[in-house]
């Protein structure tokens, strides 16, 4: 492989002449670290993406071959465009390939594209504006193993005509594992909701063949890292082709957002080799979110025909609060204990076809104010907001005579937050408020005569509140431990 010196010796004269056309590659490698799924793995690792490109060529080992000797492109091209740097042409799979540069006054702000050759056509993977300071830079992280060729393009302005670079061409070998398994690796996320993590271990997850077979969950094994729960890793005992198929059944744990895959027919299939681990992430799409204020009662969704509850277990919660639910078409229904129809959303009718329909799209949620028959957008509080109860002395419970504390993380400027301290015996379904008990302290009592002698559940509820946002009840609580049963 020629050295870097030797080829910016080269080809200097050149480009000082003027003769090179657009682009100069100088070839100087910028490393990046491969990607790691699994506990245990080196941290500062590059992030593992799902790229849309497709793969070019068949598997290859790495290879000697340097890209910044390619022949230029011919034909007449400019100089609007420099690349000082790039990633070397041997890279694995989940490492970034890299080019940095500098451009002309002229193209300020506008995007450098880096493109991929498919076998048909050159497909734009990626793209970066170029700064105020005229220098550029644009990656894409490689998930594919083969033989990959690049090149830089930029569109033409009312100043400069158009420009490409030279072919580039990469050779992505795999990254190797335990010789006796394939492994498949990557993240989950959430296609409409990106801010949101989601951890393998709250979905269903179904493997299937590349023709949609079952797999028994006997061959396959499905690991989480501690440290990120949005990575994943499936080992296999056989090799082969794979369709991951997740199902929201555990989707509450993490509420509003749920998340949809793909039917296993338009899934991606990713093939497994023994030996390697593949990377593979999947970003599913995220449901909407309903929240519903209005009289007491259990409100309950039918299709968009009316005809058909769907979701027979889903209602409304009680303080307006919105619950996710699949992105699609809905009538609201006001039912009674019985099962029976009060009302319909909307409408002045019991017959749900007659009712107002709405509408949830992936990642945005709606209140319904069913009294006043509207609908508006709101946002939701983040899932990561939580009320922490401090003060106790045994983890866990709390002690007659203890101050406690109820606090909260970070909320939005402007949010309106209410306390409520409650208590349950451990036999009863319902809590009863502690009168007065509305601050963010409250000081144990001694229970022992309203305890029976059970076990007793001292929480704290916290509802949060702001314009243009869903409301939230948050709870924590500890347990007052009684004398026995009585």
């Amino acid at each position: 492989m020629q050295s870097y010196r030797s080829f910016l010796s080269r080809m200097s004269p050149r480009v000082a002449s003027g003769a090179m056309a657009a682009v100069l590659i100088a070839g100087l490698g910028v490393g990046a670290n491969a990607a790691s799924a699994l506990p245990g793995d080196p941290e500062g690792t590059a992030p593992v993406v799902q790229s849309e490109q497709p793969q070019v060529g068949s598997p290859l080992e790495a290879s000697e071959t340097d890209a910044a000797s390619a022949s230029p492109v011919s034909g007449k091209m400019h100089s609007a465009i420099r690349v000082t740097s790039r990633t070397g042409a041997n890279v694995s799979v989940t490492n970034k390939v890299v080019f940095r540069g500098k451009a002309t006054q002229n193209l300020v702000g506008k995007p450098v594209q880096l493109q991929l050759w498919n076998g048909t056509t050159w497909v734009r993977i990626a793209s970066s504006a170029v700064t105020g300071q005229k220098t550029f830079r644009v990656a894409i992280v490689v998930n594919k193993v083969g033989t990959k060729k690049f090149r830089l393009y930029v569109n033409s302005t009312a100043k400069t005509p158009a420009a490409k670079s030279s072919a580039y061409t990469y050779t992505v070998s795999p990254l190797m594992g335990q010789p006796d398994v394939a492994e498949v690796f990557g993240r989950i996320t959430l296609s409409h909701k990106p801010e949101v993590t989601v951890a393998p271990s709250s979905l269903n997850l179904e493997v299937r063949t590349g023709d949609c077979k079952h797999v028994s969950d006997k061959t396959w094994t499905l690991q989480e890292s501690p440290s990120d729960p949005g990575k994943y890793s499936i080992v296999f005992q056989n090799a082969g082709d794979y369709r991951l198929f997740f199902s929201t059944n555990k989707s509450v744990k993490y509420a509003p957002w749920g998340a949809r895959g793909k039917l296993c027919a338009k899934a991606v299939s990713v093939h497994a080799v023994m030996g390697q681990r593949t990377p593979h992430s999947e970003a599913l799409l995220a449901n909407g979110a309903i929240g519903v204020t209005g009289k007491p009662g259990y409100y309950k969704l039918f299709d968009r025909t009316g005809k058909r509850e769907i979701n027979p277990w889903w209602s409304a919660l009680p303080n307006g609060e919105a619950r996710w639910a699949t992105s699609t078409s809905y009538k609201i229904v006001r039912m009674s204990g019985k099962n029976q129809i009060i009302s319909v959303f909307g409408t002045t009718s019991k017959d749900p076809a007659k009712g107002k329909t709405i509408t949830v799209r992936p990642g945005k949620a709606i209140q319904v104010n069913y009294d006043t028959g509207t609908v508006s957008n709101v946002r939701t509080f983040s899932s990561a907001t939580k009320v922490t109860i401090s003060g106790n002395e045994v983890p866990g419970q709390a002690l007659a005579g203890e101050k406690l504390t109820a606090t909260l993380s970070t909320l939005p400027a402007g949010t309106k937050v209410a306390f409520q301290w409650t208590l349950q015996n451990e036999i009863d379904d319902d809590a009863t408020d502690v009168p007065g008990a509305t601050k963010s302290s409250f000081v144990v009592p001694n229970l022992e005569e309203v305890s029976g002698g059970w076990d007793m559940y001292l929480a704290v509820q916290v509802t949060i509140t702001k314009p243009g946002y869903s409301p939230k009840t948050l709870m924590d609580r500890l347990t007052v431990v009684g004398s026995g049963s009585p």
